[in-house]
């Protein structure tokens, strides 16, 4: 089961650890190109630059949708969960 934090929302510490990894994936793949070839003029290392920017940008785009969309997902939940409870409170009162 996946942990919770103090609001109910999901833990992202698996997701986190995935996408920091790929975001440094993609800074060591430039990063050697930039120290072991620098003046090398080769449309692959150019190719293998811009396609390690495009993956880092995909990564943070997605990290940052993947969390807006969690917590669209939980807040919708929590105000179903609301009216439910205010429903049944006006029952009671009705009750009484």
């Amino acid at each position: 089961m996946a942990r919770e934090d103090d609001q109910g929302r999901p833990s992202w510490y698996i997701r986190r650890r995935i996408i920091i990894t790929t975001l440094l994936f993609c800074a060591s793949c430039v990063i050697y190109i930039l120290l072991f070839y620098p003046k090398t003029d080769s449309r692959v290392l150019e190719t293998v630059i811009v396609s390690a920017f495009a993956l880092g940008g995909g990564t943070i785009g997605s990290y940052v949708f993947g969390a807006a969309w969690t917590d669209i997902k939980i807040d919708s939940n929590n105000k179903t969960n609301r009216r439910e409870t205010v429903v049944i409170n006006e029952q009671n009162i009705d009750e009484r």
